[in-house]
Parts: structure tokens; sequence; C-alpha cells
């Protein structure tokens, strides 16, 4: 048990003493470091980031910069995509699909395929290109056409995640789950051979 002993007549002292008052001392503001998502240099923000516009709006100059591309080379003629936005609570993602490809275009590798049905787990997987090169390049330019209107602050040790957008990657969505469905089939078949 712990007791408080108050010696009320030093209390009462002290309080009708008339307070000191001290000249404050000018200092230099103390240096201290940032933290990872308030630290400016963690911010990221795209050559075409507008705090203005709406992600809606993103969405329509993303698909005119896509047919732009086209135009210029950048991405190959014979491709459609699906600029979507999705609105929740809390925020906004941005999806690029692939929805068709001209005839004979392959977008899964074949060695990963079969590194995959052979050993899901196994080392193959882990050293192998899912998509082949072209499919590779053909979503890499639309993801840098996309990162340019986007703006994120993200640090994951202190699971801090600002951004104009969520953004996960172009993907080739179910055509590319439907040619690896027949690649999957066909190494199968071979495979029991």
């Amino acid at each position: 048990m712990t007791a408080i002993i108050i010696d009320f007549a030093a209390f009462k002292a002290a309080r009708s003493m008339p307070s000191q008052v001290l000249p404050a001392k000018p200092s230099a503001p103390a240096q201290r470091p940032y933290v990872a998502y308030t630290d400016p240099k963690n911010v990221v923000v795209g050559s075409k980031y507008d705090s203005k516009t709406s992600v809606k709006e993103d969405a329509v100059s993303i698909r005119n910069d896509i047919k732009e591309a086209v135009k210029a080379g950048t991405i190959p003629k014979g491709f459609k995509f699906s600029v979507r936005v999705d609105s929740y609570s809390m925020g906004q993602s941005l999806y690029v699909t692939v929805t068709e490809v001209p005839a004979g275009f392959v977008m899964n590798n074949v060695e990963f395929r079969r590194a995959y049905v052979v050993d899901p787990l196994g080392d193959g997987c882990r050293r192998l290109e899912r998509y082949t090169r072209e499919a590779s390049n053909l979503l890499s330019a639309v993801d840098e056409i996309v990162h340019g209107y986007n703006r994120k602050n993200v640090d994951s040790s202190s699971d801090f995640y600002d951004v104009k957008f969520s953004f996960h990657g172009a993907d080739f969505g179910s055509l590319g789950a439907q040619e690896e469905t027949r690649m999957t089939a066909a190494i199968k078949k071979e495979l029991e051979q």
C-alpha cells in the first residue's frame, strides 16, 4: 500500500508565491527523421497526375492514351482494352484488361505452364516468366500509361497506403485464363503419352 502525504502548509505557501516567468529561449527546430509516409521522397507522382480530375476522367484519358500509343506504334495494333473504375468506401480501383488479341498471339509462356503442370510449387515456376516476352512488353506499356495518372505514397512497413487509385497492373483477364486452360490440357495430354 502506498501513502501520499501532502504538506498543506507548504502547498498553500507555494500557491501564494508569484510565479516567475522565464524568457523564452530561441531554439532551433529539432531535427527528427521522417516517418516513411510523411517523407516527401516517398511520394511517387505520375507525369500526367492531376489532383483536380476524378478517376473516371483519368480512365477516359487512359483510353485515349492507349489509342494514341497504338497509332504511334508503342502498342501493336489488333488489341482491344477495357478500362474500368470501381468506387467503394475509402477508395477507388482502376482495372485495365486486354479483351481481344490478334490471331496467333500467345500470351502465356509454354515453358512456365509446363513447369507449373509438372510441379506447381517447384523451382521452375519461380525461375520462368508467366507471360511471353511480347505479352509482358504489352502489359508493361499499358502499365506505364496508367502509372502516369496516379499518385502514390505507400509504406508497407507501417501499413500506410495513400493513392489516387489502386492499380495492380494490366492483365489478360479471361483471355489469359482460357489460353492457360488449353495449354494445361495439351501439356497434360503430352505428358500422359
